[in-house]
Protein backbone atom coordinates (compact mmCIF):
# COMPACT_ATOMS: atom_id res chain seq x y z
CA UNK A 1 0.00 0.00 0.00
CA UNK A 2 1.17 3.40 -1.10
CA UNK A 3 2.13 5.86 2.11
CA UNK A 4 0.25 8.95 2.26
CA UNK A 5 2.61 11.84 2.98
CA UNK A 6 -0.19 14.26 4.76
CA UNK A 7 -1.25 11.72 6.99
CA UNK A 8 2.30 10.57 8.28
CA UNK A 9 3.06 14.44 8.70
CA UNK A 10 -0.12 15.00 10.52
CA UNK A 11 0.31 12.14 12.47
CA UNK A 12 3.72 13.46 13.43
CA UNK A 13 3.13 16.94 14.64
CA UNK A 14 0.41 15.28 16.49
CA UNK A 15 2.68 12.98 18.42
CA UNK A 16 4.77 15.88 18.35
CA UNK A 17 2.59 18.10 20.12
CA UNK A 18 1.56 15.96 23.09
CA UNK A 19 5.52 15.38 23.82
CA UNK A 20 5.66 18.97 23.43
CA UNK A 21 3.07 20.08 25.74
CA UNK A 22 4.01 18.36 28.36
CA UNK A 23 7.31 20.44 28.47
CA UNK A 24 6.30 23.64 26.69
CA UNK A 25 9.77 24.51 26.38
CA UNK A 26 13.32 23.75 24.34
CA UNK A 27 16.53 23.86 25.29
CA UNK A 28 19.24 25.87 23.21
CA UNK A 29 22.53 25.95 23.59
CA UNK A 30 23.60 29.65 23.83
CA UNK A 31 27.28 29.09 24.18
CA UNK A 32 29.99 25.88 23.87
CA UNK A 33 33.89 26.35 24.11
CA UNK A 34 35.41 22.89 23.42
CA UNK A 35 38.83 24.59 22.32
CA UNK A 36 38.94 23.22 19.07
CA UNK A 37 39.22 26.23 17.40
CA UNK A 38 42.43 28.73 17.19
CA UNK A 39 41.99 31.84 19.51
CA UNK A 40 39.17 30.18 21.21
CA UNK A 41 40.79 31.15 24.61
CA UNK A 42 42.40 34.66 23.77
CA UNK A 43 38.32 36.64 24.27
CA UNK A 44 36.48 34.31 25.73
CA UNK A 45 38.47 33.77 29.15
CA UNK A 46 40.23 36.50 31.17
CA UNK A 47 42.35 35.99 34.48
CA UNK A 48 44.99 38.17 36.60
CA UNK A 49 47.77 39.30 34.53
CA UNK A 50 51.06 40.73 35.22
CA UNK A 51 50.84 43.66 38.14
CA UNK A 52 47.10 42.62 38.90
CA UNK A 53 45.54 43.95 42.15
CA UNK A 54 43.74 41.98 44.55
CA UNK A 55 40.33 43.82 44.28
CA UNK A 56 40.51 45.15 40.73
CA UNK A 57 38.95 44.78 38.16
CA UNK A 58 41.90 44.75 35.71
CA UNK A 59 41.91 41.28 34.52
CA UNK A 60 43.95 40.69 31.21
CA UNK A 61 41.77 38.78 28.43
CA UNK A 62 43.52 35.20 27.60
CA UNK A 63 45.22 35.02 30.60
CA UNK A 64 46.41 32.40 32.31
CA UNK A 65 44.57 29.74 30.20
CA UNK A 66 46.25 27.84 27.00
CA UNK A 67 44.84 25.63 24.85
CA UNK A 68 46.64 22.53 24.26
CA UNK A 69 46.83 19.02 21.89
CA UNK A 70 45.13 16.13 23.34
CA UNK A 71 48.33 14.88 24.80
CA UNK A 72 49.94 17.60 25.22
CA UNK A 73 50.93 20.36 27.39
CA UNK A 74 52.01 20.78 31.15
CA UNK A 75 49.54 18.14 31.83
CA UNK A 76 49.72 15.30 28.89
CA UNK A 77 45.84 14.91 29.46
CA UNK A 78 43.37 12.90 26.55
CA UNK A 79 40.62 15.64 26.17
CA UNK A 80 37.59 15.27 27.21
CA UNK A 81 36.38 15.11 23.37
CA UNK A 82 37.86 16.00 20.34
CA UNK A 83 41.34 16.95 19.74
CA UNK A 84 41.95 19.84 22.17
CA UNK A 85 41.45 20.87 25.66
CA UNK A 86 42.63 23.68 28.07
CA UNK A 87 44.78 23.97 30.62
CA UNK A 88 44.46 26.92 33.29
CA UNK A 89 47.32 28.46 35.71
CA UNK A 90 46.63 29.73 39.29
CA UNK A 91 48.27 33.39 39.75
CA UNK A 92 49.50 32.95 43.61
CA UNK A 93 48.20 35.75 45.85
CA UNK A 94 46.17 37.37 43.33
CA UNK A 95 42.75 36.61 45.61
CA UNK A 96 44.10 36.73 48.84
CA UNK A 97 47.66 36.50 50.61
CA UNK A 98 47.92 32.85 50.38
CA UNK A 99 45.21 32.42 47.74
CA UNK A 100 45.43 32.66 43.70
CA UNK A 101 42.84 32.50 40.54
CA UNK A 102 42.55 31.89 37.50
CA UNK A 103 40.16 32.69 34.76
CA UNK A 104 36.39 33.50 34.22
CA UNK A 105 34.13 33.31 31.21
CA UNK A 106 31.28 35.69 29.77
CA UNK A 107 29.81 32.63 27.98
CA UNK A 108 30.34 35.05 25.14
CA UNK A 109 28.43 37.65 26.35
CA UNK A 110 26.26 38.61 29.36
CA UNK A 111 22.49 38.69 29.01
CA UNK A 112 20.68 41.29 30.91
CA UNK A 113 17.01 39.96 30.79
CA UNK A 114 15.80 36.22 31.68
CA UNK A 115 14.59 34.66 28.73
CA UNK A 116 14.67 31.20 30.95
CA UNK A 117 16.24 29.05 33.09
CA UNK A 118 19.54 28.51 32.35
CA UNK A 119 22.61 26.27 32.94
CA UNK A 120 26.53 26.48 33.28
CA UNK A 121 29.11 23.62 33.04
CA UNK A 122 32.39 22.98 32.75
CA UNK A 123 34.62 19.79 32.43
CA UNK A 124 37.46 19.22 34.67
CA UNK A 125 40.07 16.92 35.05
CA UNK A 126 40.29 15.18 38.23
CA UNK A 127 43.49 13.97 39.28
CA UNK A 128 42.72 12.31 42.52
CA UNK A 129 46.29 11.12 44.20
CA UNK A 130 48.02 13.88 42.57
CA UNK A 131 45.65 16.94 43.83
CA UNK A 132 45.88 14.81 47.53
CA UNK A 133 49.35 15.12 47.55
CA UNK A 134 49.37 18.37 46.50
CA UNK A 135 50.01 21.28 48.50
CA UNK A 136 46.85 23.03 50.49
CA UNK A 137 44.88 19.72 49.16
CA UNK A 138 42.45 20.30 52.20
CA UNK A 139 41.30 24.05 50.97
CA UNK A 140 41.54 23.64 46.80
CA UNK A 141 39.45 26.12 45.00
CA UNK A 142 35.97 27.55 44.70
CA UNK A 143 34.36 27.51 40.91
CA UNK A 144 32.20 30.66 41.34
CA UNK A 145 29.15 31.99 39.20
CA UNK A 146 26.42 34.22 39.26
CA UNK A 147 23.56 35.69 36.93
CA UNK A 148 23.10 38.90 36.06
CA UNK A 149 20.24 41.32 37.67
CA UNK A 150 17.83 42.36 35.18
CA UNK A 151 17.80 46.31 36.46
CA UNK A 152 21.46 46.86 35.13
CA UNK A 153 23.07 43.75 34.06
CA UNK A 154 25.52 43.49 36.33
CA UNK A 155 26.38 40.16 38.20
CA UNK A 156 23.13 39.53 41.22
CA UNK A 157 25.72 38.45 43.83
CA UNK A 158 26.22 42.67 44.76
CA UNK A 159 22.22 43.72 44.35
CA UNK A 160 21.31 45.68 46.90
CA UNK A 161 17.88 45.95 48.31
CA UNK A 162 16.13 49.02 47.59
CA UNK A 163 14.36 49.45 50.95
CA UNK A 164 16.70 50.87 53.57
CA UNK A 165 18.99 48.98 55.49
CA UNK A 166 17.53 46.34 53.89
CA UNK A 167 19.20 42.93 53.43
CA UNK A 168 21.77 42.64 50.53
CA UNK A 169 19.14 40.45 47.47
CA UNK A 170 22.19 38.43 46.00
CA UNK A 171 22.40 35.34 44.10
CA UNK A 172 26.66 33.55 43.94
CA UNK A 173 27.76 30.24 43.61
CA UNK A 174 31.00 28.15 44.08
CA UNK A 175 31.52 24.81 44.39
CA UNK A 176 34.35 24.03 46.89
CA UNK A 177 36.48 21.35 45.78
CA UNK A 178 39.37 19.93 48.24
CA UNK A 179 41.42 16.31 48.45
CA UNK A 180 42.08 13.99 51.06
CA UNK A 181 44.88 11.29 51.76
CA UNK A 182 47.33 9.45 49.45
CA UNK A 183 47.61 6.80 47.34
CA UNK A 184 44.70 4.60 47.18
CA UNK A 185 42.86 5.83 49.81
CA UNK A 186 43.16 9.55 48.26
CA UNK A 187 39.78 11.42 46.96
CA UNK A 188 38.37 14.62 46.01
CA UNK A 189 35.23 15.98 48.08
CA UNK A 190 33.45 18.66 46.30
CA UNK A 191 30.41 20.55 48.35
CA UNK A 192 28.26 23.59 47.14
CA UNK A 193 27.53 26.78 48.66
CA UNK A 194 25.12 29.97 47.48
CA UNK A 195 24.94 33.06 49.42
CA UNK A 196 26.89 31.55 52.45
CA UNK A 197 24.53 28.91 53.32
CA UNK A 198 26.67 25.96 52.51
CA UNK A 199 24.72 22.56 51.51
CA UNK A 200 27.76 20.38 52.63
CA UNK A 201 29.11 17.57 50.67
CA UNK A 202 28.16 16.61 47.20
CA UNK A 203 30.11 13.92 45.50
CA UNK A 204 33.66 12.30 46.51
CA UNK A 205 35.11 11.73 43.60
CA UNK A 206 37.78 8.45 44.10
CA UNK A 207 39.05 7.81 40.70
CA UNK A 208 40.83 10.16 38.25
CA UNK A 209 39.54 11.69 35.04
CA UNK A 210 37.21 13.95 33.80
CA UNK A 211 33.99 15.10 35.26
CA UNK A 212 31.29 17.74 34.44
CA UNK A 213 30.50 20.38 37.38
CA UNK A 214 27.53 22.32 36.54
CA UNK A 215 25.07 24.81 38.33
CA UNK A 216 21.58 25.94 37.33
CA UNK A 217 19.85 29.14 38.33
CA UNK A 218 16.05 29.22 38.09
CA UNK A 219 12.82 31.31 39.30
CA UNK A 220 11.73 29.37 42.76
CA UNK A 221 8.23 28.38 43.22
CA UNK A 222 8.81 30.15 46.57
CA UNK A 223 9.57 33.75 44.97
CA UNK A 224 13.30 33.55 45.16
CA UNK A 225 15.93 32.24 42.57
CA UNK A 226 16.65 28.72 43.04
CA UNK A 227 20.09 26.81 42.30
CA UNK A 228 21.11 23.63 41.82
CA UNK A 229 24.27 21.81 41.84
CA UNK A 230 25.44 18.78 40.03
CA UNK A 231 28.26 16.87 39.66
CA UNK A 232 28.23 14.16 37.12
CA UNK A 233 30.71 11.29 34.77
CA UNK A 234 30.70 12.17 31.00
CA UNK A 235 28.14 9.83 30.58
CA UNK A 236 25.86 11.12 32.34
CA UNK A 237 25.67 9.48 35.48
CA UNK A 238 25.06 12.10 38.40
CA UNK A 239 27.71 11.73 41.44
CA UNK A 240 25.44 13.77 43.56
CA UNK A 241 23.63 17.34 43.81
CA UNK A 242 22.76 20.01 46.17
CA UNK A 243 19.14 22.88 45.03
CA UNK A 244 19.29 25.47 47.47
CA UNK A 245 17.57 29.23 47.50
CA UNK A 246 18.98 32.35 47.38
CA UNK A 247 18.14 35.86 48.48
CA UNK A 248 17.91 37.11 45.30
CA UNK A 249 14.22 37.64 44.44
CA UNK A 250 12.27 35.73 40.96
CA UNK A 251 11.75 39.65 39.42
CA UNK A 252 15.72 40.66 39.58
CA UNK A 253 16.94 37.69 37.93
CA UNK A 254 18.38 38.44 34.40
CA UNK A 255 20.55 36.03 32.32
CA UNK A 256 23.59 34.81 32.09
CA UNK A 257 27.30 36.88 34.09
CA UNK A 258 30.20 35.22 34.83
CA UNK A 259 31.48 31.97 35.34
CA UNK A 260 33.93 29.08 35.40
CA UNK A 261 35.94 31.65 37.61
CA UNK A 262 38.50 29.58 39.81
CA UNK A 263 39.10 31.65 42.96
CA UNK A 264 39.96 31.24 45.75
CA UNK A 265 42.49 28.66 44.57
CA UNK A 266 44.94 28.18 47.53
CA UNK A 267 48.55 28.30 46.45
CA UNK A 268 50.06 24.88 45.19
CA UNK A 269 46.66 23.09 44.92
CA UNK A 270 47.34 21.09 41.95
CA UNK A 271 50.61 21.90 40.88
CA UNK A 272 48.92 25.34 40.11
CA UNK A 273 47.44 23.76 36.77
CA UNK A 274 44.11 22.35 36.23
CA UNK A 275 42.72 20.57 33.18
CA UNK A 276 39.39 21.96 31.66
CA UNK A 277 37.49 21.35 28.39
CA UNK A 278 33.80 22.23 26.86
CA UNK A 279 32.52 24.86 28.77
CA UNK A 280 28.34 25.26 28.19
CA UNK A 281 25.89 27.58 28.56
CA UNK A 282 22.27 26.08 28.10
CA UNK A 283 19.07 28.05 28.58
CA UNK A 284 15.73 26.67 28.60
CA UNK A 285 13.50 28.60 26.83
CA UNK A 286 9.52 28.35 27.44
CA UNK A 287 7.82 28.07 24.24
CA UNK A 288 4.65 30.55 23.36
CA UNK A 289 1.65 29.61 24.42
CA UNK A 290 0.67 30.41 20.86
CA UNK A 291 2.72 27.48 19.10
CA UNK A 292 0.74 24.81 20.81
CA UNK A 293 -2.87 25.60 18.91
CA UNK A 294 -1.35 26.48 15.77
CA UNK A 295 0.93 23.49 15.66
CA UNK A 296 -2.29 21.21 16.59
CA UNK A 297 -4.79 22.84 13.99
CA UNK A 298 -1.69 22.24 11.18
CA UNK A 299 -1.51 18.49 12.67
CA UNK A 300 -5.61 18.28 11.92
CA UNK A 301 -5.09 19.81 8.52
CA UNK A 302 -2.51 17.17 7.74
CA UNK A 303 -5.03 14.72 9.19
CA UNK A 304 -8.01 15.59 7.72
CA UNK A 305 -5.91 15.89 4.26
CA UNK A 306 -5.05 12.72 4.15
CA UNK A 307 -7.59 11.32 5.36
CA UNK A 308 -9.48 12.88 1.81
CA UNK A 309 -6.94 10.96 0.10
CA UNK A 310 -7.31 7.75 1.23
CA UNK A 311 -10.92 7.89 0.64
CA UNK A 312 -12.23 5.23 -2.10
CA UNK A 313 -13.47 6.96 -5.26
CA UNK A 314 -16.57 5.27 -6.09
CA UNK A 315 -16.89 6.78 -9.91
CA UNK A 316 -13.93 4.86 -10.69
CA UNK A 317 -15.60 1.39 -9.53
Amino acid sequence: MKKNPFLQVGLLLVAGGIVGLSGRSVARANYFNGFESSGSTSTDFSGPGPGFVPGSNNYTPGADISRVQSGGGSLGLTAASGNYYAEITNVPDTYQPGYGQSIATSFGGYQQNYTGSFTESVDIYVNVAGWAASTGASQGFQLDASPSNNLTGSAAYNTYSSTPNGPNQGDETQFYVNATGTGATAQVNVSGEINASNGGSIATIGQSGWYNFAVDFAKGSGGYVQNTFSVSTLSGSQLGSYTATSLLPNNLLGGNNYGTWFEGWINGFAGNTIGIDNVQLTYVTPLPAAFWPAALTLAGMGIAAGLRRRAPNKCSQ
